[in-house]
C-alpha cells in the first residue's frame, strides 16, 4: 500500500507539479504559522521562546491526527472485501488518491527542477540579472545581488541540494517510517523553520524550537540524500 501511494504521488507530482495555493495544504499550514507569528508577545525572550514551541506544537498535533484518522479509514485492512463489489473498488480507489494527493503535496521533485531550470536558462542566456531574478524568487532567501555567475550557479546547486533532501527525500523518508502523519508532520515543521528559522530580532527566540526540531528531524533523511547524490554521481555518463 505504501509503496503504491508513493508511486501515485511521485506520478502526479511529475504530471502536474504544484496545485494553486488555494488548495495546498502548505499554504495552509504557512497560513497558521503567520497568523500565530503575528499573535507572538514580543516582550522578552522566554515568552517568544514558549511561543514558538506552541506554534510547532499545535502543528503536530493536529497535523498527526489528521493524518491517522485519514489513514485509519483508508488502510486496505479497514476495507477487507475491497475488490469484492463496484462500491468497494470505488472506496479503495478513492482512499489510494486521497493520500496520494495528500503525500504529494508534501514534496516537490517537478517544482525544484523548475526552479532550478529557470537559473540555468537565464545563466545559458548570458542574462545574469534574471538568473538573480530567479534564484532570489525561487531558490534562496539571501541577498543576491552581489553574486557573479558562478556564485550565482554554485548558489543554485547548494539550494537544489538542500532542497532534495528538505523537499523530496525527508517527507517520502517520514513516509515510510510513520505513515501520511509523518510525512505531514514533517513538513509542517520543515515549513515552520522556513518562516520562523532566522536570526533576527525578532525571530532569534521564536524560530529556536522550530529550527532545532528541523535539524533533529532532518539527521538522518540528509545523510541518504548525501548518500544517494553520490550514487548517482558514480552512475551518471559524464
Amino acid at each position: 500500500w505504501n509503496v503504491l501511494v508513493v508511486l501515485i504521488a511521485v506520478a502526479i507530482d511529475l504530471l502536474f507539479g504544484e496545485p494553486p495555493n488555494r488548495l495546498h495544504p502548505v499554504a495552509w499550514m504557512g497560513l497558521l504559522i503567520g497568523l500565530l507569528k503575528r499573535k507572538c508577545p514580543v516582550e522578552s525572550w522566554f515568552p517568544c521562546l514558549l511561543w514558538g514551541f506552541g506554534i510547532v506544537a499545535i502543528g503536530v498535533v493536529g497535523l498527526g491526527f489528521l493524518g491517522y484518522v485519514i489513514e485509519s479509514i483508508s488502510q486496505p485492512s479497514t476495507m477487507p472485501q475491497a475488490f469484492g463489489g463496484k462500491a468497494n473498488t470505488f472506496a479503495f480507489f478513492g482512499s489510494l488518491a486521497v493520500n496520494a494527493c495528500l503525500l504529494k503535496c508534501c514534496f516537490g521533485i517537478r517544482s525544484l527542477e523548475k526552479a532550478a531550470n529557470t537559473v540555468y536558462q537565464a545563466l545559458k542566456a548570458g542574462d545574469l540579472g534574471e538568473a538573480k531574478r530567479c534564484l532570489s524568487y525561487h531558490l534562496v532567501s539571501r541577498d543576491v545581488q552581489q553574486l557573479d555567475a558562478t556564485q550565482v550557479s554554485a548558489a543554485t546547486i547548494e539550494s537544489v541540494a538542500e532542497n532534495t533532501s528538505d523537499s523530496v527525500v525527508a517527507p517520502l523518508f517520514f513516509y515510510f517510517l510513520a505513515g501520511l502523519p509523518g510525512a505531514l508532520i514533517y513538513r509542517y515543521v520543515n515549513t515552520c523553520d522556513a518562516m520562523l528559522g532566522y536570526r533576527t530580532d525578532r525571530l532569534q527566540w521564536l524560530g529556536k524550537f522550530s529550527a532545532r526540531t528541523d535539524d533533529v528531524l532532518n539527521l538522518v533523511p540528509a545523510r541518504f540524500t548525501v548518500a544517494l547524490m553520490m550514487l548517482s554521481s558514480l552512475l551518471s555518463p559524464g
